[in-house]
């Protein structure tokens, strides 16, 4: 499910939404707050874990990111999608 970030006009305060009507009003200070777009789209999704024997002839479990990057430098494959 999609989350909406929303800044306050007024003082900057930003709000996070799972479900979001066409204009949101601040908590604090009542006012129409402007869709944050930039926010919405600043994170990675989140890495999905895989398993593969693409680094070695046995199955290997990829948890993170960080343990991707470690077996392709061990092994010089680097996984494209």
């Amino acid at each position: 499910m999609p989350i909406y970030v929303f800044k306050c006009k007024k003082h900057g305060k930003t709000e996070m939404f799972l479900n979001v009507p066409t204009s949101q009003e601040c908590p604090t200070c009542n006012s129409v707050m402007d869709r944050d777009y930039t926010a919405e789209h600043a994170g990675l999704p989140p890495f999905k874990s895989y398993v593969t024997n693409a680094f070695t002839p046995r199955m290997v479990e990829i948890n993170s990111v960080e343990d991707q990057r470690k077996w392709e430098k061990k092994t010089g494959y680097v996984r494209v999608s």
